[in-house]
């Protein structure tokens, strides 16, 4: 295959984690994927009122649904939590 055609992160020699590994090492309790566009998102509905709009936090280029986790938990006790990471 010519490099042309190869990813940057290939011709850097950086290689892929499968998807499946990657779901695997970053699941936490809660955890739920599902399928938008082609792409698996990862996210997390946490808290417990339904009865409110949803407070959706969604994080930065090279972070993850991690990054909220100390917001997330002041957040989800009087509201409902939704954070995601698309894979």
């Amino acid at each position: 295959m010519p490099s042309a055609a190869r990813s940057l992160a290939a011709r850097l020699g950086i290689t892929s984690v499968p998807r499946d590994e990657l779901k695997r090492r970053y699941r936490q309790s809660g955890s739920r994927f599902v399928q938008i566009m082609g792409a698996d998102v990862h996210h997390i509905d946490e808290g417990t009122d339904t009865g409110t709009s949803p407070i959706v936090m969604i994080h930065g280029f090279a972070s993850s649904l991690h990054t909220w986790n100390g917001t997330a938990t002041c957040f989800a006790r009087p509201a409902n939590v939704l954070r995601e990471v698309q894979d």
